[in-house]
């Protein structure tokens, strides 16, 4: 099975922290509304694609299959040289590329889960999809050390949607709900995690949900740093099969011409 969350690799980010404490505080206390801290995010996702970031990173997949208490019963592991673009044009546009670096033993007699497509998630909070979602305060946490609003989300009914699953070469939209945290001075998201609140088991699916953490990298100028996945877990249960999907990412670098040149991390 392919779930292509038409999520892929996202890179979210943080401006300079090069302030007086005193403007500091203050901007702290104004996004602590969630209204504002929403707009934020949505300000940031909105300039990060319309920028056009290109970065590459190494991958680590390992695809399990789950038993019925949660135990893993069977495991595949490979790694990738991954690379990504986003594009802030019309249509908004994600485009993803791996070159396998090491390939898994495989029993051919298993069915494994495809997942790929990380940066869409960031479409939640694209200004675009605005009408698609509504969203709701959560509360305040601390996360990783780092002061966060939650907001929950959930789609609204008939809206469009950038998440999709694809079975059999099929795209098929997926309602969702769950959970962002968001970095309320800057924007910044966090975490997110969301799982499938449409019926979709006319598909074969009784649940699909994702988690994905997101990291500064150090391949930009510190002054205006990215936030990029430092991990993915993509869960989907069926009548038969209970997959999960752990993506770990490593060693940003940031593509230039063409991913003819590499700045190194």
């Amino acid at each position: 099975m392919i779930v292509a969350l038409i999520l892929t690799i996202a890179v979210g980010g943080i401006t300079s922290s090069a302030q007086t404490a005193t403007a500091a505080e203050s901007q702290v206390a104004e996004a602590h509304a969630p209204s504002e801290a929403l707009v934020r995010a949505r300000a940031y996702v909105e300039k990060l694609f319309g920028e056009s970031a290109s970065m590459g990173c190494t991958e680590l997949v390992t695809q399990s299959i789950l038993d019925n208490s949660g135990k893993t019963v069977y495991e595949e592991r490979s790694l990738f040289s991954y690379h990504f673009q986003a594009a802030g044009t019309e249509p908004l546009k994600f485009t993803e590329s791996r070159e396998q670096l090491q390939a898994p033993y495989r029993d051919p007699g298993r069915t494994m889960l495809i997942t790929d497509g990380f940066g869409n998630m960031l479409l939640i909070l694209h200004p675009e999809y605005a009408a698609s979602y509504s969203f709701e305060a959560d509360g305040d946490e601390i996360l990783n050390g780092i002061h966060t609003v939650k907001l929950r989300f959930e789609s609204r009914p008939g809206a469009d949607s950038p998440i999709m699953v694809r079975i059999r070469e099929r795209n098929y939209a997926v309602a969702l709900h769950g959970t962002a945290w968001i970095e309320p001075q800057f924007g910044t998201v966090v975490k997110i995690i969301a799982a499938s609140s449409s019926d979709i088991s006319d598909l074969g699916i009784r649940r699909m949900s994702t988690e994905i953490q997101y990291l500064p990298d150090k391949a930009h100028d510190p002054r205006n740093s990215y936030w990029t996945p430092a991990s993915a877990i993509v869960e989907v249960d069926t009548a038969k099969r209970h997959w999960r999907n752990i993506h770990r990412f490593t060693e940003y670098k940031k593509i230039q011409n063409d991913r003819t040149s590499m700045a190194a991390k």
